[in-house]
């Protein structure tokens, strides 16, 4: 099916030239790839942990909790989120008014029954309904905000979203009853790419903003309802690492561009997919041993990465520039780019001049080739990719990994490694060349080579 048929009656688009229609072709093309992982690794967690499954999909929903509770700003700790859960379980499977009155006691506490409850819905979602109507939206909106002002009822003022430029203007109140109708109508007659449909909807809920709070968390909650109701995994933004780009990809899409979006959902649920394809996954959740091997290592490295952003910060600052922290990599992921897969892959900064787009672009990814024929081989740390600002008009994607190295960025390196518990723990590769330098030496000299003159 083209991408006019499934973009049909929809805010969203796919531009027509030649590299955004094959970057869609490509996502579309492991979309269903990665249906069929995890259809397979489902089925292969029932044939293996039959007796485990139920205990596990609690475990994932806590996780679905705290990650999208966290993106709102809502910070818990994962073993507040299994506690507050354990405590309250009988509550999930009583009317829905019961676990409403919890906000009464404690209103922190329904931040994770609430959406725990909606998500636990999602999952077992009637299919004879169809798609969701408006009045299941408002619904779900209820679950989740529980018995407060305007839970379950439109926004009565206009709002703005959070964590975006505030560029966009959200839908009027007046308006909201007909852009909700337009969006369930349309979910309920399209027919096409399900992993499409869920970053349709979600943008578009987002985009209208049609409550005054909750519009974040019921968003991924719907797309998570689409994804289930075909087989594919959870969609579980991790909040430490993928923030940066979810929040990038969400602007983009206020401006019709759907691309940036479904790209960073296909890569999300892969590697939730490729988590649950692991011998033994479901007994390390359950165990909160999850990649637990790692921890030491993951410890050692994420305190020197703290070090190093916080003196890079500082240098360029000093030399007029800004630095913005968009991500950070957690357990689940430094363990995929440890093992060389792609899909641990993640925003970690953006530097540029103040008051204007950021130029650069420093991401989490493995390390390249080019590395290991230097004799690195041992470790296995992630490393640190630069990826510069396509300034060229209609540009499919903000930044280019593999920009051309102009005079005024020849001292840029290709790839940066953090190496733990070396005097000189900072690693530069320039193509084949590494040069090694302690933190604050290679803070100084990569703010000197990422702030350019005008």
């Amino acid at each position: 099916m083209s991408n006019e048929a499934d973009l049909g009656g929809t805010p969203y688009l796919i531009e027509s030239d030649s590299e955004s229609l094959a970057r869609f072709d490509a996502a579309r093309s492991r979309a269903d790839k990665t249906r069929e992982l995890a259809v397979a690794a489902t089925k292969s967690m029932h044939r293996r942990a039959q007796h485990l499954l139920a205990p596990y999909a609690q475990a994932t929903r806590a996780d679905m909790v705290r990650e999208s509770n966290q993106i709102e700003g809502y910070v818990w700790d994962p073993s507040e989120v299994r506690n507050a859960i354990d405590e309250n379980v009988a509550l999930f499977d009583s009317a829905d008014y019961s676990l409403t009155e919890v906000i009464q006691s404690d209103p922190k506490l329904y931040q994770v029954l609430g959406l725990y409850k909606a998500h636990q819905l999602a999952e077992s979602w009637d299919d004879s309904l169809g798609s969701p109507k408006s009045v299941h939206i408002r619904q779900f909106h209820r679950l989740i905000l529980g018995a407060v002002p305007g839970s379950g009822s439109y926004k009565e003022y206009p709002n703005k979203i959070s964590g975006r430029d505030g560029r966009h203007e959200t839908t009027l109140p007046i308006d909201v009853p007909r852009a909700i109708n337009e969006l369930a109508d349309w979910w309920s007659d399209v027919d096409g790419d399900p992993l499409l449909i869920a970053t349709v909807v979600h943008a578009w809920l987002a985009h209208i903003h049609p409550f005054s709070d909750g519009n974040g968390r019921l968003a991924r909650v719907l797309a998570n309802l689409e994804l289930m109701r075909y087989g594919y995994a959870p969609l579980i933004l991790a909040s430490e690492s993928d923030r940066g780009e979810y929040y990038g990809a969400l602007q983009e899409s206020d401006d019709g561009k759907i691309l940036p979006l479904y790209e960073l959902f296909e890569r999300v649920v892969r590697r939730q997919t490729l988590l649950m394809s692991r011998e033994g996954y479901v007994e390390e959740v359950l165990n909160n041993r999850l990649l637990g091997d790692h921890q030491a290592r993951f410890n050692l490295w994420s305190a020197g990465l703290a070090v190093f952003t916080d003196r890079l910060s500082r240098e360029v600052a000093e030399r007029g520039w800004v630095l913005k922290r968009e991500g950070e990599l957690g357990l689940k992921l430094f363990s995929l780019l440890w093992n060389q897969n792609q899909y641990g892959n993640g925003w970690y900064v953006t530097v540029g001049a103040p008051g204007a787009k950021k130029e650069w672009l420093l991401w989490f990814g493995y390390k390249a080739e080019e590395w290991v024929v230097k004799g690195d081989s041992t470790s296995k740390f992630p490393s640190i990719h630069i990826s510069r600002r396509d300034h060229a008009h209609g540009a499919p994607h903000p930044f280019r990994w593999n920009f051309p190295y102009t005079e005024d960025v020849q001292n840029v390196p290709d790839e940066i490694r953090l190496v733990p518990l070396n005097e000189n723990a900072v690693k530069f590769r320039f193509s084949q060349k590494v040069v090694e330098q302690t933190v604050d030496a290679a803070a100084s000299d990569l703010a000197a080579a990422l702030v350019i003159s005008d």
